[in-house]
């Protein structure tokens, strides 16, 4: 594991993120959902009876020309209900603690090191954080959408992700390092730092790029496709190639393979 991996799986007790770029730290649950709300977007947000009296939140957020860097920690469990994100794509590092996530149909369970959450802006999503930290990534919707129009060679229209990104996979770890990297960007900056235009154009290049073409998503294939990446034989000249491959220690039986290809 690189060192920005080991540095971003710390605990959020012992190594809070970004503190320089403090928007929210209060123990009281309206005046959280009030003013996280206004970063991200309203939702409702409870702590569970039992530890209703551990409650606590911190929002740090770096912002950049479409996207900013988010250090979010709340005390004792709570659930989180922003429904649909509507403007944004939210990539969620677990730092400490555990999230259990429902996005969609799909429901996942974040942990350091494990497992992270990608959650679209279509898709209503509902969340249990359990004294967890993360480091959230926001992503504009239109910078994205717009991107896989180009990427993809169609009119702009809805990107749907997969909400499950594996930390422990080779892109997994990749994206957790480019996050690391981001948030030591950011705090090195300082909040009145400011990147180059040609350093922000890098970062979104490199953000979306990594996103698009590592991330499943609807408009993979034909991402794929457009890039000259997928396989473009017919499908009976793929059905052919496989039954020989199949069955390439026999004789060669040109009946059988017009049978298989069809």
């Amino acid at each position: 594991m690189s060192a920005a991996e080991l540095e971003m799986s710390a605990t959020a007790s012992a190594a809070e993120r970004l503190a320089a770029f403090a928007r929210v730290t209060t123990d009281d649950v309206d005046e959280a959902a009030e003013q996280i709300g206004r970063i991200f977007c309203p939702h409702d947000l409870k702590p569970t009876q039992a530890r209703a009296a551990g409650f606590s939140a911190r929002h740090n957020c770096a912002a950049f020309d479409g996207f900013s860097i988010n250090y979010v920690a709340y005390g004792g469990a709570v659930s989180i209900d922003p429904g649909c994100l509507e403007r944004f794509f939210l990539v969620q590092v677990p730092l400490a603690g555990s999230a259990r996530i429902r996005a969609g149909r799909r429901e996942l369970d974040a942990a350091p090191d494990r497992i992270a959450s990608l959650l679209s802006p279509t898709i209503p999503t509902r969340m249990m954080w359990s004294d967890c930290a993360q480091a959230i990534l926001l992503l504009d919707r239109r910078m994205v959408e717009q991107r896989a129009a180009a990427l993809s060679g169609r009119a702009t229209g809805v990107v749907e992700f997969d909400p499950v990104i594996e930390l422990d996979a080779p892109s997994g770890r990749a994206l957790q390092t480019r996050l690391a990297e981001l948030m030591t960007l950011a705090e090195r900056l300082g909040p009145s730092g400011r990147l180059s235009p040609a350093a922000m154009a890098d970062w979104r290049e490199a953000l979306l790029d990594h996103l698009l073409n590592r991330q499943r998503h609807g408009l993979s294939d034909a991402i794929q496709t457009f890039s000259g990446q997928a396989e473009r034989l017919p499908r009976a000249l793929r059905a052919a190639r496989d039954h020989l491959a199949d069955h390439a220690g026999e004789p060669l039986d040109l009946a059988q393979l017009a049978c298989a290809s069809g």
